[in-house]
């Protein structure tokens, strides 16, 4: 058990103990311990008591930790900023934004087509390369392996990591080649 679920159980123990459910029993037994025949209606109406009290004590602590433990719950949350899109109106009532949140996530159709479409970009690409010449081809596979993006203007790094794959150029000679290269991809990847 943990240090919260003692404290709770320790709370609710204190608040059964606070009412006047342990008043009435010391009274009910104290009866019991002189009681006579004539005080048997006194005594069941003293165990009726302590049965409603009982009762009363038991909802009303419970309903009370069940309180603290939703507030314990929220503080958490709180803390580690998780939001939530409901929000209670009443005390039984409660809306969810959910529904009139707008998401930029793809739905499954939606994501299995844009998934479809990058395999089919990807196969264009892979045919559009076969048609180069192989220096053209090994330039562009190259530029993209190194991670360069499009307006990425050291050629010279590019020149260099050719040098690598036994592809001697300059820097001026790299950069025609793939501008080249890449007017010649985009025609093709139409």
């Amino acid at each position: 058990m943990s240090k919260i679920e003692e404290r709770h159980d320790k709370e609710l123990i204190e608040a059964i103990n606070r009412g006047n459910l342990k008043a009435l029993e010391n009274k009910y037994h104290d009866l019991l311990k002189n009681a006579t025949v004539d005080d048997a209606k006194a005594l069941e109406k003293l165990y009726e008591e302590i049965v409603e009290a009982a009762q009363n004590i038991n909802t009303k602590a419970s309903e009370a930790l069940d309180k603290k433990i939703e507030a314990n719950h929220q503080r958490k949350l709180r803390y580690h900023h998780i939001l939530s899109t409901n929000y209670k109106v009443g005390a039984t009532k409660s809306n969810e934004l959910e529904e009139f949140l707008t998401s930029s996530d793809l739905n499954p159709e939606e994501a299995l087509m844009a998934k479809e479409k990058q395999i089919e970009r990807k196969y264009k690409l892979e045919t559009a390369l076969q048609t180069l010449n192989p220096i053209d081809s090994i330039i562009f596979t190259t530029y993209q392996e190194s991670g360069f993006y499009p307006s990425h203007q050291n050629w010279k790094e590019l020149s260099e990591t050719l040098l690598t794959k036994g592809i001697q150029m300059s820097d001026k000679t790299v950069k025609k080649h793939f501008t080249k290269t890449f007017i010649q991809l985009q025609s093709l990847m139409k």
